[in-house]
């Protein structure tokens, strides 16, 4: 698609994002945050709406609306970073410390924050001619890579936490009776080399 200034508007990165965000959202917020699917429904809506708002700016040719539309955008991009703020807090409020992998689950939502502030930033460098389609376009690839590698370690790091937790629960909350055997030959068998010996153990 053209924009109003007839510059290319990849719209099928837009379309990506309306998929890939929700999911990024309820991953973070849910599964790695423990938060209720309506804590998560509201910056999920929103962030929906701005990614709709930010590709809708493209074509309006007004530069007054087109600019009150992009600021929208940015405040609505900042209501839902506070709130997406306020799960890795409440997380961390609920949460003994001593638990591992805090940091780890508060990181994939803090980093998705920052990632979307990285998308805007790339996205006012391109309406005000600062970097061109072409690098547009370079920059929102490799950041939509970036974003899910990211991710995908962070996950990995917590689900090995949780495995760290189990076994360490397992090994405080088991108890276990030792004996200690010492086998000792007697007199009598003393010539009688190895095998005597085993037979004294197994009876021990």
């Amino acid at each position: 698609n053209a924009s109003a200034a007839g510059l290319p508007v990849y719209t099928s990165i837009y379309v990506e994002w309306l998929i890939n965000v929700p999911i990024l959202l309820v991953l973070a917020g849910c599964c790695a945050l423990n938060r209720s699917s309506d804590e998560v429904a509201r910056p999920l809506l929103v962030t929906n709406i701005y990614i709709v708002f930010a590709w809708s700016a493209h074509f309006i040719s007004d530069p007054t609306l087109r600019w009150s539309l992009v600021f929208a955008t940015f405040f609505m991009y900042f209501c839902a970073s506070k709130d997406m703020v306020s799960w890795a807090q409440a997380y961390k409020n609920d949460t003994d410390p001593d638990v591992s992998g805090t940091h780890l689950r508060q990181a994939s939502t803090l980093g998705l924050v920052a990632f979307f502030g990285l998308y805007g930033l790339v996205y006012l460098s391109r309406l005000t001619n600062v970097i061109n389609e072409y690098q547009e376009r370079v920059w929102y690839l490799c950041m939509n890579i970036t974003t899910k590698l990211i991710m995908l370690m962070l996950f990995g790091g917590i689900r090995s936490s949780r495995y760290h937790d189990l076994i360490v629960n397992m090994l405080v909350n088991t108890h276990f009776s030792f004996r200690r055997q010492v086998a000792v030959m007697d007199p009598e068998h003393a010539g009688n080399g190895e095998e005597d010996l085993y037979k004294q153990l197994l009876d021990s």
